[in-house]
């Protein structure tokens, strides 16, 4: 080999080890200070003021970028999101709800192996983050926070009947039924238990039936997410059981005026009304109500704990109702986007977010911290490690299947056959 032959080999070996340098290297390096760009955010519940500070904690890191966050009505924002990414005019960065991957995610740029891997997903956040969020191995979405479905209860109502503690398990709850329920001469309920049985005014009555299913052991889909299996039976211990009956019929009993356990109809308010008027002594529902019903009715005595569990189940189940952040796949900036994205879920940036928002935790490393800081928001923390969700096509007409699931039985319908006729109306949303 020649002198000549030398220098050009060496050359390309150079050229070649820079090439491989800027490839594993590159997307890291782009969080230097010359990064630049427009970055639009589009938000649904936190105020401007909640995110000011994040955005020029970032900008004074990468003064070329600027970012502008918006806050959108929520009734009207998933329409507007999709109208706008469909006119190329929507936001870059943007919060999806937890079951909204399926239906947007062709919608979505997944975020770089570099910014996190998806192991580094697992071990950062809860288990329902990346049931959720992660597909195919990309994460389209990282949680902000992760809310859970929890027991509400009246301590006056439960002062005045002698009972000290709220239910553990759905079978103590059982047990407090005829004790919290009060009726007319005629048999009328002037106080409720629990509002829960029927669908129409109980608030996130898809999310407790789904989460009874869940309880139940049903597996809401199969493995491929090709077909809804909660009308089908599950096999637990070898032995077929028919969980998703067992949980619609566990739900609607409460409403079934034949039960020992009925306490609840469609003539008593809205369950979160009953709540405050003191009509009803429990309630299932999410850590954001505890400051809207304080500011409705400050002077309400009640208390949270953690959701009930059946007696002879061996894993706890938590339902799970949260957002996180994304980027779209028309963004004209998307390193730059899920750069921020990844900054504002880091532990410090995500520690102060919660304190803002008084929101439990997504992050593992976080779960503890907020135990111990309040009794009620660790309610919420500790079940974030057992929270679940499932698969659905299009949760607005999940939402809708099951209301009317729920409402059937009640009205006297066949539980098996309201459950199949759900699970093929679930079925038809999905694109073969």
């Amino acid at each position: 080999m020649n002198k000549n032959q030398i220098i050009i080999l060496t050359v390309i070996g150079l050229i070649v080890i820079g090439l491989i340098f800027a490839f594993l290297f590159g997307r890291k390096d782009s969080g230097v200070p010359d990064v630049q760009g427009d970055v639009l955010i589009w938000g649904v519940f936190d105020d401007s003021d909640v995110m000011r500070g994040f955005i020029s904690q970032f900008q004074a890191s990468y003064p070329k970028v600027k970012i502008t966050y918006q806050k959108k009505t929520i009734d009207t924002y998933e329409k507007d999101l999709v109208n706008a990414l469909a006119t190329g005019s929507g936001p870059d960065i943007f919060y999806i709800h937890n079951t909204w991957l399926p239906k947007h995610i062709d919608k979505l740029t997944p975020t770089y192996q570099d910014y996190m891997t998806v192991n580094d997903f697992k071990d950062v956040f809860v288990d329902v983050a990346y049931e959720d969020f992660v597909a195919d191995g990309e994460i389209y979405a990282v949680p902000l926070y992760v809310d859970t479905l929890a027991l509400f209860y009246n301590k006056d109502i439960f002062n005045g009947v002698g009972i000290a503690n709220p239910p553990a398990t759905w079978e103590g709850l059982l047990s407090m039924v005829p004790s919290l329920t009060q009726k007319d001469e005629l048999g009328n309920i002037i106080k409720s238990a629990i509002s829960i049985g029927t669908a129409k005014n109980v608030n996130r009555a898809t999310d407790i039936l789904s989460l009874l299913m869940l309880q139940s052991g049903a597996k809401l889909f199969d493995k491929d997410n090709m077909q809804a299996t909660f009308n089908r039976g599950a096999t637990i211990g070898g032995v077929s059981y028919p969980s998703g009956e067992k949980a619609l019929e566990f739900y609607t009993n409460f409403a079934n005026p034949r039960k020992t356990v009925y306490t609840w109809n469609g003539l008593v308010s809205y369950s979160i009304d009953a709540f405050l008027e003191g009509k009803v002594a429990m309630m299932l529902n999410y850590y954001y109500q505890i400051e809207n019903l304080r500011q409705k009715s400050p002077h309400l005595k009640f208390g949270v704990s953690l959701m009930p569990q059946f007696k002879t189940s061996t894993q706890t189940v938590n339902y799970a109702n949260y957002w996180g952040a994304t980027v779209s796949k028309t963004s004209k900036n998307p390193e730059i986007s899920w750069l921020f994205v990844h900054f504002l879920t880091d532990k410090d940036q995500a520690q102060e977010y919660l304190k803002k928002t008084n929101k439990p935790t997504a992050r593992r490393d976080l779960v503890d911290a907020q135990r111990q800081e309040s009794k009620e928001l660790g309610v919420f923390a500790q079940q974030s490690l057992s929270a679940y969700s499932w698969y659905q096509p299009d949760s607005d007409k999940i939402e809708k299947i099951f209301e009317r699931m729920i409402e059937s039985t009640v009205d006297g319908a066949s539980v098996s056959n309201t459950l199949d006729s759900a699970a093929q109306a679930t079925n038809s949303l999905i694109e073969k």
